[in-house]
């Protein structure tokens, strides 16, 4: 393995220090390698314990996570993304683009949900009362970004398109475009609403609203 041979490598160095003294580069050199080459394959076991170490005590997810790439824009397809034991919170689900229709989809991880940009990542909806939940909890991030949001169903049908629920003080929607998302009383784009312990905080910018009517 690399790590003992980097061992080997530097009791060869210690050796050639007292006796060859004209090795003492090469060797230097040739151990240094081996050592990058131990902590590079020692890597992925270190950043998986470290995400077990973020579940198991509760701190903010990992900057740069993985990228996973949902097969469609299909309901079944994002929520077959998000399920899979290999999705973590600090990670990112990439939405490709398309035309898809949605009833409900429930995201309960610490990721970002980003799809293909507005007006490419087209997302429509169902008759239901929310297309996209996000159900969070304090000290991981959310963020959902790059789609377009469209009821297509009748006015009174889709409620809230995206709700926001739980303790996070950390959640962002930006770059969206929301479509005939609000067209009577009490049917709204977003909703942030909370839990018995407190209310979801974040922000919510850069968002395109369109031929919303009241309650938007």
């Amino acid at each position: 393995c690399p790590r003992c041979v980097s061992v080997w490598s530097g009791i060869a160095c210690t050796l050639a220090f007292v006796y060859a003294p004209w090795l003492n580069w090469p060797l230097a050199f040739a151990w240094l390698y081996l050592i990058r080459m131990d902590v590079l394959s020692t890597w992925p076991a270190w950043r998986q314990r470290q995400r077990e170490w973020t579940d198991t005590y509760g701190r903010k997810p990992i900057a740069g996570g993985a990228t996973i790439t949902a097969a469609s824009c299909s309901e079944t397809d994002v929520e077959a993304a998000h399920d899979d034991a290999g999705t973590v919170d600090g990670d990112t689900i990439s939405v490709p683009a398309g035309t898809c229709v949605w009833n409900e989809v429930v995201i309960t991880k610490g990721i970002t949900l980003q799809g293909a940009g507005a007006g490419n990542t087209i997302i429509q909806t169902g008759a239901v009362t929310e297309l996209l939940e996000l159900v969070t909890v304090a000290g991981k991030a959310y963020r959902v970004t790059g789609f377009t949001f469209e009821n297509t169903a009748a006015p009174d049908s889709t409620q809230r398109v995206v709700a926001v629920r739980g303790t996070t003080s950390e959640f962002r929607i930006d770059n969206n475009t929301f479509l005939h998302t609000a067209l009577s009383n009490g049917r709204v784009a977003i909703a942030v609403t909370g839990a018995t312990d407190g209310f979801a905080r974040g922000v919510i910018d850069s968002n395109t609203f369109t031929n919303n009517g009241t309650g938007a």
